[in-house]
């Protein structure tokens, strides 16, 4: 076997090989949830939580927006130089994150949509693109956990507390409280490490521009109706 087929061979099984076991937890874990869901709450639950996480799914596109995709891009071509293009992109995710967020509140007005919605496509927008992040780091098993574990862990969790914990807590909303906790620890790491590479000075100015553009575009509407 030639030296060129066994590197080949020991980076399929290092990237590939380790996102094949985490999508098979995935899965796995995802079959225990269905299976607690129906034992616990009963068809009506599970089709609660389906339709919670298929609608929080498909939305959450509106919130990524192609992020994912261009962070991989920009980060796998610029691992050893200036990372201030990688931090804009974060802030990018976050100016449509709040937006977002403000839309689906104006829009919640007149629809009567689930509040609990919103923190669900956030999340799951959060996982998506903070996923890729590493991707494109080519660290691939904190890529396959944040795409293919980490939901249906906190899902778990949530499940756990909720019956052994306190009844009287509502399901969705356990696992929306547990994720944004979680999502938000996942931020902080990852802002301390763009304070190691980026100019700490720039920093601040950009999150001064990107509060400005928010305040404005937040502003406009609130003129236009007055």
């Amino acid at each position: 076997m030639s030296s060129n087929y066994k590197q080949l061979l020991n980076f399929a099984l290092k990237n590939s090989g380790s996102l094949f076991l985490l999508k098979l937890i995935g899965i796995a874990l995802n079959y225990v949830v269905l299976i607690f869901i129906l034992e616990v709450y009963y068809f009506e639950g599970n089709g609660e939580f389906a339709k919670f996480v298929a609608l929080s799914r498909g939305i959450k596109v509106f919130v990524v927006f192609g992020l994912d995709y261009l962070i991989v891009k920009q980060v796998a071509s610029n691992l050893t130089l200036d990372n201030n293009q990688d931090f804009k992109l974060f802030v990018a995710f976050f100016i449509n994150t709040v937006l977002f967020a403000f839309g689906f509140l104006v829009v919640n007005q007149f629809l009567e949509l689930n509040s609990v919605l919103l923190g669900g496509v956030i999340v799951l927008a959060f996982w998506r693109f903070i996923g890729h992040y590493f991707r494109g780091q080519n660290n691939m098993v904190i890529y396959g956990f944040f795409e293919f574990v980490v939901f249906q862990v906190t899902v778990l969790l949530s499940l756990l507390i909720c019956n052994f914990l306190n009844k009287n807590l509502d399901f969705l909303t356990v696992i929306v409280g547990i994720n944004i906790v979680f999502s938000f620890l996942v931020s902080i790491y990852v802002v301390k490490r763009f304070f190691k590479t980026i100019n700490r000075k720039e920093v601040i100015n950009i999150l001064i521009q990107t509060f400005k553009t928010i305040i404005t575009i937040i502003s406009f509407y609130f003129y236009k109706i007055s």
